[in-house]
Parts: C-alpha cells; sequence; structure tokens
C-alpha cells in the first residue's frame, strides 16, 4: 500500500490518506477455501488533473508494476487499486462507473472514507459520507470489582467471576471494558 501511496503522488497533488483497516475477503459463495483470507485496505484522495479513464490507467499500471495478477475475479491478490469517485461526477461506460457502484456496501471503502472524507457529497445521493455511513457506537461494558458499587455491589469481587463477567460482556458486543476498582 505504502508503494501504491508513493507511485500515486505522481499523478495526485494534496493527498490524503486513510489509515489501513484490515477486513475479511469479500468472496462468491463457490470460492476456494483458501481464497479466504483478511484483506488490508485504505482509501486515498487526491487532487489529479488527469481524466477519470487515464486516472485509471494509470492505476492499473501501478497495479501491474506491483505485480497484481489475474488469477480470478473474488481470488486474492497482492494490490487492487479501485477508482471510487471522481469529485462529483456521474460517469457509466464499459470501461468505469463513477461513482463506484457498491462503495456504499463496503465497509472496507465507506470506513476508511468516512475517516479523510466524511462530509464528501455522494453525487447520487446527495448525502454525505457520515450521513450515508455513520459511525457505529461504541459500546462499553463496566466491571465493579468493589463491594460497594451502587450497581452490582460486590457481584464480581473475585478474579473468576470478573473475568466471566468480562467474556459475557465482550460476547454481548462491548467494544470497551470498564473496570470499576474504587468507589
Amino acid at each position: 500500500l505504502k508503494a501504491a501511496c508513493d507511485q500515486l503522488r505522481a499523478s495526485l497533488a494534496d493527498i490524503r490518506i486513510s489509515s489501513c483497516y484490515e477486513t475479511p475477503a469479500l468472496l462468491d459463495a463457490n470460492a476456494p477455501k483458501e481464497w479466504n483470507q483478511p484483506f488490508i485496505n485504505q482509501v486515498v484522495i487526491g487532487k489529479t488533473t488527469l481524466s477519470p479513464h487515464d486516472l485509471l490507467a494509470t492505476c492499473q499500471q501501478i497495479e501491474h508494476r506491483l505485480g497484481k495478477r489475474k488469477i480470478g475475479h473474488w481470488a486474492p491478490r497482492l494490490i487492487d487499486i479501485d477508482l471510487l469517485l471522481y469529485d462529483d461526477m456521474i460517469l457509466h461506460d464499459e470501461a468505469l462507473t463513477l461513482p463506484h457502484p457498491h462503495m456504499l456496501s463496503r465497509v472496507f471503502v465507506m470506513k476508511p472514507l468516512r475517516e479523510i472524507a466524511s462530509d464528501w457529497l455522494h453525487p447520487l445521493h446527495q448525502r454525505s459520507i457520515t450521513e450515508l455511513w455513520p459511525a457505529k457506537p461504541r459500546l462499553m461494558g463496566i466491571i465493579n470489582v468493589t463491594p460497594d458499587s451502587f450497581s452490582d455491589g460486590g457481584d464480581h469481587l473475585s478474579t473468576e467471576h470478573a473475568i466471566a463477567h468480562g467474556e459475557r460482556l465482550l460476547a454481548e458486543g462491548a467494544d470497551i471494558l470498564d473496570f470499576g476498582a474504587e468507589s
């Protein structure tokens, strides 16, 4: 990804780069089990004087230089650069569709895009990325390990009970565990 970003700098100015996100592979139901490998994803935004088709060709050249080989539509690949959007352009021809027709349904696109372009308006929906893909609330589970907590005083005093309660909170969807260790 770093090598691809470095090469994109030759065609893009004012680059903004998202964090990297690991996501499960997007696979066809009949894909071989060995294709089920997580992907590392990133979104890059920049300004260019290239046309959308010329930018797509540049991205394909970068992919080729970095070792991408066609082995199957859903197959794992070393690098895959998609042109997701081009300002507020709506385009559909045999080579390119903008905005990318599946971008709104793909967490590996929307999460990094929300990070670096949350206010961008989708030209078809006329809603911002934040409106189209709101941040998921993070849930915090609380494990009180004091005898006088007002909510569950003394329920989780032993290490075993505290660990079991924490594991149950995580299984129920908690993103963060807070340990109440002093009243």
